[in-house]
């Protein structure tokens, strides 16, 4: 299940319960595990794309916490470089 955390202006703050603290930094790892397999199998690694990609993540997990504003741009990149994966096409 995944957490559900109340945030002001997308960074965590002290307004997580303690008791969904734990939850929530194990769906966050979670998620950066997933987001570096991404990045590993993107089967181009030197184009613009992949640079792209590769910031968004940086953007969403270089912090103590994850900046929550970057995730509807990163899922949409997420989902549209799918769309375009042949990889994935049955």
């Amino acid at each position: 299940m995944a957490s559900e955390v109340t945030v002001e202006g997308g960074k965590l703050g002290a307004v997580m319960r303690t008791e969904h603290q734990r939850e929530f930094f194990l769906d966050y790892s979670e998620a950066q595990k997933w987001l570096g397999l991404l990045l590993v199998y993107h089967p181009h690694k030197g184009s613009s794309e992949y640079s792209m990609l590769s910031h968004q993540i940086s953007i969403f997990s270089n912090d103590r916490v994850p900046n929550l504003d970057s995730i509807p741009h990163l899922k949409r990149m997420i989902i549209d470089l799918a769309a375009k994966d042949l990889r994935l096409c049955l």
